[in-house]
């Protein structure tokens, strides 16, 4: 199949010449009738003959509709109806071309002298339709093989060419032609409408003025374009030469919506030699000027200028001479050369820029620069494709410099859009700097920057008008950026990615003095490196980061944020991701002290998210996820005025060992001693509300723990305290004041249902009770450490223990072994049973300066009733008690039946040691001498009374 032509080139062709011969065939028709009207005879009688002739001679129907009119004195003429040509072959049954009506009139007494002078030729209605089949092939293909020469000849032969030799027509006139260009025969792609010509007398070698209008509408791409043109046509018959000089062309093209787009004029002397298929125009200027170009402002002026075009029409080539364009105050030398222009038209050259200004380029561009002094000049060269059916052109081997910037690149400019690359050398960008939006440099200090290279590819939407790069590189001492970025609304807003990989923390310090605090210096800092996606609008001065991938401050951060008021009170949301670090490492990082814990394993990994939303008075971080060591940690935190600090939380832990966390014990301390976060209480104010799973502290184990907790002027609170402890309850709070002197801590509470055992466990490793205990507790004392507030500790505790044992000594065993000693009774096995069980034991404990005074303490026990009161130092946890022990049960110890006797007896006791390890010091001695003084007594009443 053969391949189509180009559809506005050969329309182009194909009208132009259908035009010429269908012209033609009326013309020697109008001229053959007046022939047979001069000759006497009836030009109806020739109608017939008229028709066939046309139809033998193209191949098609002619038909000419009602009878020819004739006009007489001075003029002879002839005028139809309606006249139609059919259509070829295959192409239906419309018609080719047609004429509403068509009139020609000549002058009587010159053709008695064999002179032809013909009024002016008129032809109204004139209809071309010219299609393509799907093969490529025209209707007016045939029309090429019977040429309007061989009508011309079978008609004016013989005795008409002595007529014919003064040939002088007034003119030709044209009216309300239309011709339609269809492809596959009923899609129409082209129209020209309103179509005029004018011509001035027509003599034997004269010129002839000539004036030509039409409209041309194209269907796809849709638009609409207005052509005025004037001319003066000079014919050489000898040389075959036809000229048309001072050729003016006006034209307005409006797009699909009515909008102007183009308007100009062409000027020009053309020159057509027959004989070497050559058109040649002379002296040509074009100007337009456009509105919304693909590329550039809304309106750009264009012009362009060329001493000389040559077009051989055989060879289907053209050169251009001296070409010269001027596009925006841009002035542009060309060397031009084209082929296949009515097929495929291709131009091919070479342009060059001479210090052509450069705010006249970016203007040109559509691009607005605010730029303060004078931008210079630029230079450019390359060589260049065009393809104007397709609207696309190609720079390649683009080399220039503009702004003290060498570059090179390529550029592809299609109607849609216009593509291309750009390399620099390396360059100082001082004048760059000069260019770029304020908000750039109002928020960077560029000038540290002294030498810079770039490399991006660029992309003009011209239907969007969009400015696009691509690839960018952008390397300056010490940092790699690379990215892309689309430049919309005019500018007010950039979108776009960035990557700036391991930059040098000087040069960013450097970079943005004022956006980065005065403590931040390189070590701190460290290496930088960011990736993620921005979208930036002028319009409210925000920038969206997505896809945020950073790491600096030695930390790994991803996330996606908005900053609100840019430039000048930045306002921060977003979520971020802060990846695992050390705490330690961050607080080294920074200068900080670290504390010093018990544990050396804390502090060592960290990893956190949340949603923020901070500005320049405060922070908040909701939806908060936190992993601290083995701790996870979730809810909601605040801080309040930057300045002046204050924490507000609410957070929710899954669990927590805070003795991890505490200062290890003093070396001349105990072991067991606990310092108090005084140094906590200084640095912080906060308020909040804590909840725990499982909490350990001061070695007790706590479950279901919640709290507000407050730090302020010094006094930190734990107030609301509710948390399960060892199988029971407790609530209470704890205050710690370092306002004034030594610090004091204050311990209120209460416990229900509390398992001893395990609790005894956690305070000193070893349970000396059991059973369940209930207690009530207010307690204060001042100290640096847990021990200093126990030694002036004040207070006191109500207690109440049930079904549990005293361990460390079992009193029944010992009871019994030193009675039955003192007794000379046989003494009891050894056991190993050191506990002593008992169903109550109660008591009030008050404190002062560190002593815990009992004085009402009550224990029974299955086999006594023991009462008394003492006291134990808190510190060194030594006791001293003084019991009576009465014995209101026998001991079910073997051996111990000897005791059974002192069954409602008091036994004094006497407990020493420590509260770890208890000393139990039966009075046995005091029972047997009140044995003996009964005995006495009982013997001296029977010798006295008798039985």
């Amino acid at each position: 199949m053969a391949q189509p032509k180009n559809a506005l080139y050969v329309g182009a062709e194909a009208i132009l010449r259908t035009f010429t011969i269908v012209a033609a065939i009326f013309l020697v028709l109008l001229l053959s009738a007046i022939m047979a009207v001069w000759l006497l005879f009836d030009p109806n009688d020739y109608k017939n003959n008229l028709s066939s002739l046309v139809e033998e001679r193209t191949g098609r129907s002619f038909v000419i509709e009602g009878d020819l009119e004739l006009t007489f004195f001075p003029w002879l003429g002839v005028q139809t109806g309606k006249i139609r040509l059919g259509n070829a072959e295959n192409f239906g049954e419309e018609d080719f071309a047609s004429a509403i009506t068509a009139t020609a009139r000549v002058r009587l007494l010159p053709l008695l002298s064999k002179r032809l002078e013909i009024d002016t030729v008129e032809l109204n209605g004139l209809e071309l339709n010219l299609s393509r089949d799907d093969e490529g092939h025209g209707n007016w293909e045939d029309l090429f093989r019977s040429t309007p020469a061989n009508v011309r000849e079978a008609q004016l032969t013989g005795s008409t060419n002595s007529v014919t030799q003064g040939l002088n027509i007034a003119g030709i006139s044209i009216r309300d032609g239309i011709i339609f260009w269809r492809e596959d025969f009923t899609e129409v792609h082209y129209v020209i409408s309103d179509l005029s010509l004018d011509t001035g007398p027509i003599t034997s070698e004269q010129p002839v003025d000539a004036a030509l209008e039409f409209q041309l509408v194209s269907v796809n791409p849709a638009l609409t374009a207005q052509f005025n043109a004037r001319t003066t046509v000079r014919v050489d018959s000898d040389t075959l030469l036809y000229a048309a000089e001072n050729l003016e062309l006006e034209f307005r093209v409006e797009d699909g919506q009515h909008n102007e787009r183009v308007t100009g004029q062409l000027e020009a002397s053309i020159e057509y030699s027959s004989a070497d298929s050559l058109l040649q125009a002379n002296t040509v200027v074009f100007e337009a000027k456009l509105t919304d170009p693909p590329l550039g402002p809304e309106e750009l002026d264009f012009r362009a200028s060329s001493q000389q075009i040559r077009f051989d029409i055989e060879a289907q080539t053209i050169e251009l001479d001296e070409l010269t364009t001027t596009i925006g105050n841009i002035d542009a030398r060309w060397e031009l050369a084209g082929n296949n222009l009515l097929s495929d038209p291709q131009f091919t050259g070479m342009v060059s820029v001479t210090e052509a200004p450069v705010e006249d380029a970016f203007n040109a561009m559509g691009l607005d620069i605010d730029a303060d002094g004078n931008l210079g000049v630029f230079d450019l060269a390359s060589l260049f494709t065009v393809e104007p059916t397709t609207g696309n052109m190609k720079l390649t081997e683009v080399q220039g410099s503009a702004l003290d910037i060498e570059f090179t690149g390529e550029v592809t400019v299609t109607e849609r859009e216009t593509v291309g690359r750009i390399e620099t050398d390396a360059f100082n960008p001082i004048a760059l700097i000069e260019i770029l939006p304020q908000v750039i440099t109002e928020s960077a200090d560029l000038s540290s920057i002294d030498t810079l290279t770039l490399g991006a590819d660029f992309n003009v939407n011209g239907l969007n008008r969009v400015f696009s790069l691509r690839n960018v590189t952008v390397t300056i001492p010490g940092a790699t950026i690379t990215g892309a970025v689309d430049r919309l609304e005019d500018g007010r807003r950039l979108r776009g990615q960035i990557t700036m990989t391991n930059v040098a923390p000087d040069v960013l310090l450097a970079l943005f003095p004022n956006r980065l605090p005065e403590w931040l210096d390189p070590d701190k800092l460290g290496a930088v490196s960011v990736n993620t996606s921005f979208d930036y609008d002028a319009t409210d001065d925000s920038l969206q980061l997505d896809n945020l991938n950073a790491r600096a401050l030695g930390l790994q951060t991803m996330g996606s944020v908005m900053v609100q008021e840019l430039s000048s009170s930045s306002h921060l949301t977003g979520d971020i991701e802060v990846q695992r670090f050390s705490p330690k490492a961050l607080l080294n990082r920074f200068d900080q002290p670290v504390p010093v814990t018990s544990d050396d394993m804390v502090l060592e990994t960290a990893a956190i998210s949340a949603t923020v939303d901070i500005n320049e008075d405060r922070g908040q971080f909701l939806e908060i996820r936190m992993r601290l060591d083995d701790t996870f940690i979730t809810g909601q935190f605040a801080i309040e005025n930057f300045n002046d600090p204050k924490y507000v939380f609410d957070l929710a832990i899954d669990q927590l060992n805070i003795d991890r966390y505490l200062a290890p014990a003093d070396r001349e301390a105990t072991d067991d001693d606990l310092l108090l976060p005084i140094d906590a209480l200084r640095a912080f104010t906060l308020e909040g509300q804590v909840s725990v799973a499982d909490l350990r502290i001061a070695s007790l184990n706590f479950s279901n723990v919640s709290t507000n907790i407050s730090i302020e002027n010094n006094v930190g609170k734990i107030d609301s305290a509710f948390g399960q402890l060892y199988g029971g309850k407790f609530e209470g709070g704890l205050e710690l004041d370092a306002r004034i002197g030594r610090p004091l801590l204050s311990l209120h509470g209460s416990g229900v249902d509390i398992s001893l055992e395990p609790l005894m466990t956690s305070l000193l490793d070893q349970p000396t009770l059991s059973g369940t205990g209930t207690f009530d507790l207010e307690v204060s004392g001042t100290g640096e450490s847990l021990n200093d507030v126990l030694t002036v500790a004040e207070g006191q505790i109500d207690f109440s223990l049930l079904d549990g044992a005293i361990h460390g000594f079992n009193l029944d065993h010992t009871l019994c072994d030193t009675y039955n000693r003192l007794q000379q009774y046989p003494r009891p096995a050894p056991t190993d049973d050191q506990f002593t069980k008992f169903n109550l034991l109660r008591g009030t404990t008050r404190l002062s300066d560190g002593i815990a005074r009992t004085s009402s303490l009550v224990i029974d026990t299955p086999s006594l009733e023991i009462t008394g009161q003492g006291q134990m130092d808190l510190f060194s946890q030594k006791i001293n008690y003084g019991l009576e022990a009465k014995m209101t049960n026998g001991i079910s110890i073997s051996q111990c039946e000897t005791l059974d006797r002192v069954v409602g007896d008091s036994i004094p006791l006497e407990v020493s040691g420590t509260a770890t390890e208890p000393l139990i010091q039966p009075d046995i001695s005091e029972l047997v001498r009140r044995e003996l003084r009964d005995l006495i007594q009982d013997r001296l009443l029977e010798g006295l009374f008798g039985n």
